[in-house]
């Protein structure tokens, strides 16, 4: 682009749940379920402006927040019942994606070496036994 363009790149967080649809309450999987259509109809949109739209969309991550959420949901639960429902074959996954995981999503969104991804939702599901 030459220096007088504009454009840009907009990540969006979305999730499998938004895709599968179980384990949380249908709010949460209506609301990401939106975020991903909202990224592709972004992206028809600004991409001729040269503004980038996409998603990533990672399956349970392993982090307290994931836990706390698991704990709302299934307030008796211990927290190795939780652990084991993030680590689970539930969840389809051998390795949990870690922060770390999802942060280099971003990183190479934003980066122009995906310069020509638009409207994509990058689903983070571990080692893909996650077939979506």
């Amino acid at each position: 682009m030459s220096s007088n363009s504009r454009g840009g790149s907009i990540l969006c967080t979305g999730s499998t749940m938004g895709l599968l649809g179980d384990l949380v309450p249908s709010a949460y999987t209506i609301s990401k379920a939106a975020v991903i259509g909202v990224v592709r109809a972004a992206a028809a949109e600004l991409g001729t402006k040269g503004v980038r739209v996409n998603a990533i969309s990672p399956h349970i991550a392993a982090a307290s927040f994931d836990k706390r959420v698991l704990q709302q949901i299934f307030p008796r639960a211990t927290s190795q019942q939780l652990n084991e429902m993030i680590c689970s074959n539930y969840s389809m996954i051998a390795k949990p994606v870690s922060l770390e995981d999802v942060a280099n999503a971003a990183v190479y969104l934003a980066s122009d070496d995906s310069k020509g991804v638009n409207g994509h939702n990058l689903v983070l599901n571990g080692d893909n036994k996650l077939k979506l």
